[in-house]
């Protein structure tokens, strides 16, 4: 099955430049194009969202994934174009604010996953090593961020209740 790869055949040069310009290319135009999908694609939580029984209503993520103490490391991604809801900070606890959180922790979370799948286009010029390589990065750069994601909409949701 390596044998397969790569599919195309590229100079190593062509390889390196496409292994290092298609990543920001196909992060930053997943993110634009779901920055510009509807708001009502991100008013519930349809199969995709929905609370999994292992997250333990976000014991999972403070417990096993320490999330606390590392999520401060990770940059808000609204701040890249300038637009979008920007989540690094509460900016109040109204309802309707909050509401507006959750379903924007929804909007992120659908584009890291898809920002996941690009990787199988490396399987096309690289070698099946280098491709793997590919794919851990993809899962090493997006997974943590879906968890983030699903972290604050399980406390938010709880605040919510309350509120």
């Amino acid at each position: 099955m390596m044998n397969w790869f790569p599919l195309i055949l590229v100079p190593t040069w062509l390889m390196l430049i496409l292994n290092i310009v298609l990543w920001p290319i196909f992060h930053l135009g997943i993110s634009k194009i779901t920055l510009k999908t509807p708001d009502i694609k991100f008013k519930k939580d349809g199969w995709l969202y929905r609370q999994r029984k292992y997250e333990d209503n976000g014991a999972f993520y403070e417990k096993i994934l320490k999330i606390r103490w590392w999520k401060k490391w990770i940059p808000d991604g609204a701040t890249i174009f300038n637009e979008g809801f920007k989540k690094k900070n509460l900016q109040g606890t109204q309802k309707n604010y909050i509401q507006n959180f959750i379903e924007e922790t929804r909007r992120a979370e659908y584009s890291h996953i898809l920002q996941i799948f690009p990787c199988f286009t490396f399987f096309i010029f690289n070698e099946f090593s280098i491709a793997m390589i590919m794919v851990i990065y993809a899962l090493a750069f997006n997974l943590p961020l879906i968890w983030l994601q699903r972290y604050n909409r399980f406390r938010f949701q709880r605040l919510l209740k309350k509120l």
